[in-house]
């Protein structure tokens, strides 16, 4: 593993919530690396990067460590993109689909009903194009993608009232990432998209503030979301 920029490291490990992979050398003598992401604690994603640091640690004779910040203890995944290109921060652990701020590009991967099944996106990941698309977040970015090969469960909504057809999304407000794919498809379907962090999304369906969100099946649970909206 290189740093973009030869400096700092600038990393990030992505597409539907990334596991990470690190050689270490001796030029990593006592180095501590910091890994964002915006999982809870119990999450599957933050489990396994806490096993990536043990790892690491392990491998590199204590040479080399990563210091693991679930949640949003490092900023939202925005603003840990930016400390990836600023170098103060050195891994960040989410879905591709945030890599859109900077490459519209990468709104392809977040896109639904674009692919037909894990297979047909891992065809996606082998041609020229996703080969350019990484290439062009190193070179015009500063931002590394070093793993692609976490693929969650399907998405789910998430709602405090039945949903059985499209139809039943008519006026429903929505918890979305503020994401131009996300709230168009969502507005498509007749439902109010509401903006909120991901870690707001449980008490905003408590209180009320939103009837419900998407969110992949692997993560309802550690995430609580269906006591919130049983």
């Amino acid at each position: 593993m290189r740093p973009v920029d030869g400096k700092s490291s600038r990393l990030i490990g992505a597409m539907v919530g990334a596991a990470l992979s690190v050689i270490a050398t001796s030029a990593w003598a006592e180095t501590t690396l910091r890994l964002g992401t915006n999982a809870a604690p119990l999450s599957a994603e933050v489990q396994a990067s806490k096993e990536f640091a043990r790892l690491v640690t392990e491998r590199s004779g204590g040479e080399l460590t990563v210091e693991v910040f679930e949640g949003d203890k490092l900023g939202k995944p925005v603003a840990q993109i930016e400390n990836l290109q600023l170098g103060t921060q050195d891994f960040h652990a989410n879905v591709s689909d945030w890599l859109q701020q900077m490459d519209k590009d990468w709104a392809t991967l977040a896109m639904p009903f674009l692919f037909s099944s894990i297979e047909h996106v891992k065809l996606f990941q082998a041609s020229d194009t996703y080969a350019q698309m990484k290439d062009r977040m190193a070179t015009e970015h500063g931002v590394r993608v070093v793993a692609d090969n976490w693929y969650r469960l399907p998405k789910v909504l998430v709602t405090t009232m039945p949903v059985f057809k499209p139809e039943d999304l008519e006026g429903v407000k929505l918890r979305m990432p503020n994401l131009a794919t996300y709230v168009d498809t969502w507005s498509a379907f007749g439902a109010k998209p509401t903006p909120l962090a991901w870690n707001e999304s449980y008490l905003a369906m408590k209180t009320g503030t939103v009837d419900g969100m998407d969110s992949p099946l692997n993560m309802v649970h550690p995430q609580k979301f269906y006591q919130a909206a049983p």
